[in-house]
């Protein structure tokens, strides 16, 4: 599935390579380049709601011709000619972009503009729809009566960061990870159906490896989590074969290898945190902070989760926790902790203090990294647990975990 900056991206690759066109603006949601100059021909082009609801993301493009190279101002039908070619061009060139799946409206309004005192035409402005199937556009406009895309940040929203390998809500049109290959070089890794785009992933790591330097966080507050030291990214794919968990794609932090992300610090008073995965504490800390003792944990072989703050670790146990797990942590604003793994509340409640302060994956000052897989992280800065039923049958709906 492609973005709507990919969509003006594809449009400026146009605009570019055409020898008339002069500059190119985009709205605020894509981009705005001058081009060459400040002349024209210029196009224009915005998103617009689908008065059909069939499935097509709309543009309104204007395309102004005025002002043209050695053209004189009185001569209408030379002018007129020069948008006309523009608009044929235009056509031609999205007719066979991705396989027909953009769409120019029948209807085109054509106005003259710009007459001068002595009124001489200067030019034309042209209005067309542009269209881009939903398939490509990734927009939330529903298709052939289908329901548009709803999130779990659409259903649980504001979330104080959101890091996962599948798409979280239906307005988010970032990457969803940033990779290293073998050679070195790098790519963002977009979304295909609403998870991970593996088939481009693999297509560009062959038979070698891909790490992972960034994680996009997709609640819209842009506090990725990163790592820029090579020997410590995490792999997401191992010698062509993608890193997996259950049915679907995660990140490997290896302990021996030290690997982490870190991120600005989420300092969280009263919090849920939701975390997808697999793997067991083994004296590192999954989510931590890298120099204060604040950590969450899932102890899978002795059944508990473990919050650690300034104060010491407190633990929720369980009566069992598989190794691959979903897991609800909160606080509430009367500092007591409370978790559910895969479906089973705990056994205890605990006092909670103080805030928890986290700022990295797999790793804490002073104690040994850990494994372990990760798939989905989310924060919010609330006590959430009358949501949980809801956010653990969305995750469990596309995890399955139990």
């Amino acid at each position: 599935m492609k973005t709507f900056k990919t969509v003006t991206k594809e449009l400026r690759e146009f605009c570019e390579s055409h020898a008339q066109i002069a500059r190119y603006i985009f709205d605020n949601e894509g981009e705005i380049n001058n081009g060459i100059n400040d002349g024209y021909p210029l196009i224009y082009t915005q998103p617009l709601p689908s008065e059909s609801g069939k499935g097509f993301n709309v543009f309104s493009l204007s395309i102004a011709c005025m002002d043209l190279a050695l053209e004189d101002y009185s001569d209408t039908e030379n002018i007129y000619s020069k948008t006309h070619d523009i608009i044929s061009d235009i056509r031609a060139y999205f007719a066979n972009v991705e396989g027909g799946n953009y769409f120019l409206g029948d209807s085109i309004s054509l106005t003259p503009i710009q007459y001068d005192q002595n009124d001489r035409l200067h030019g034309w402005e042209v209005v067309i729809d542009f269209e881009a199937a939903a398939s490509v556009s990734g927009c939330e406009i529903p298709s052939q009566g289908e329901a548009p895309f709803a999130g779990l940040l659409d259903l649980v929203p504001n979330a104080e960061r959101a890091y996962s390998l599948r798409l979280l809500r239906g307005g988010y049109l970032g990457s969803a990870i940033r990779v290293r290959f073998t050679d070195n070089t790098e790519s963002d890794i977009g979304f295909a159906n609403n998870e991970l785009d593996t088939e481009a992933l693999l297509n560009l790591a062959g038979s070698g490896d891909a790490y992972v330097t960034t994680v996009y966080d997709q609640s819209g507050q842009a506090l990725d989590a990163t790592e820029i030291n090579a020997a410590n990214q995490p792999k997401i794919v191992n010698q062509g074969v993608l890193e997996v968990e259950g049915l679907k794609s995660c990140i490997n932090f290896i302990s021996a290898n030290q690997n982490r992300l870190s991120y600005s610090v989420a300092s969280l008073t009263e919090y849920t945190v939701l975390m997808i995965g697999s793997g067991s504490d083994n004296g590192g800390r999954m989510i931590s902070a890298a120099n204060s003792s604040n950590s969450i944990a899932i102890n899978s072989n002795a059944n508990f989760v473990a919050i650690q703050q300034f104060t010491g670790v407190s633990n929720i146990n369980f009566n069992s926790i598989t190794n691959e797990w979903i897991a609800l942590i909160s606080r509430d604003a009367s500092s007591n902790g409370t978790s559910r793994v895969n479906g089973q509340d705990g056994l205890n409640s605990v006092s909670l203090p103080n805030k928890l302060n986290v700022s990295t994956f797999a790793e804490r000052a002073g104690f040994s990294n850990v494994s372990w897989k990760m798939q989905e992280v989310i924060f919010w800065n609330r006590d959430i647990v009358a949501d949980w039923s809801s956010i653990e049958q969305n995750a469990n709906d596309y995890y399955q975990r139990f």
